[in-house]
């Protein structure tokens, strides 16, 4: 879709569509650690998808921005399966399985993936991967959706990103990290949630995407 038809339709928008949250105190976000649950989550998706019309936008809805995985232990918890990581969870490491007797020693997934998460003492620098992963996914999958749908010509697609409720070069950082992330995988439009309701919060977030914007904006470059 190009940016003068996005224009067009945002100035025709009446109505942003999301999923409901779940019930876990990741309100959604569980759904992407999965290839059964993200499945879950396209027919959500392509559910809101088929019922929304020209004039809405229908977003990823889910918050994959750090504050919210460390707030809510994702980097650590080893409770939590997945198969978006390198090792499987519990097994990057030699030992025994406590309900089977089994030995297992650094056992990977082999789909590909990277990241060493959940585990103690997840970095900075890694908590942003792996945000920034779970955004791709999820705009990937928003958009799988659509095409199974069959609604190009429908409502648009937007990426749900989320502020922090502090202002520092932290909380920067990881707004930057998600609109970058989101942007790979093409959404048409991003539907900033701010954390905070009052005008400063808002001018704020404002003036941090407006920062972000130039910072990251296409340049010449001199061969």
């Amino acid at each position: 879709m190009s940016s003068s038809a996005i224009r067009s339709l945002l100035s025709k928008t009446t109505r942003i569509s999301t999923i409901l949250p779940t019930t876990d105190a990741l309100l959604g976000t569980e759904l992407l650690l999965l290839e059964s649950t993200r499945e879950t989550l396209r027919q959500s998706y392509q559910t809101q998808l088929t019922k929304a019309d020209a004039n809405t936008i229908v977003t990823t809805s889910l918050n994959t921005a750090v504050q919210f995985c460390h707030t809510h232990n994702l980097y650590q918890d080893m409770s939590r399966q997945n198969d978006i990581t390198y090792y499987k969870v519990g097994r990057g490491k030699k030992g025994v399985d406590e309900q089977t007797g089994e030995e297992y020693s650094f056992e990977t997934q082999e789909l590909g993936y990277r990241q060493h998460i959940p585990r103690q003492m997840v970095s900075f620098g890694e908590r942003l991967k792996f945000s920034g992963l779970l955004m791709e996914l999820s705009v990937g999958i928003l958009k799988e959706a659509r095409d199974a749908a069959g609604t190009d010509t429908g409502p648009m697609v937007g990426a749900s990103v989320f502020t922090g409720d502090g202002l520092s070069s932290f909380g920067l950082e990881c707004l930057e990290n998600q609109l970058i992330s989101g942007a790979k995988n093409h959404p048409d439009v991003f539907c900033v949630n701010v954390a905070g309701v009052d005008a400063g919060s808002t001018s704020t977030t404002i003036g941090q995407l407006k920062e972000i914007l130039q910072k990251n904006e296409p340049r010449m470059v001199r061969l």
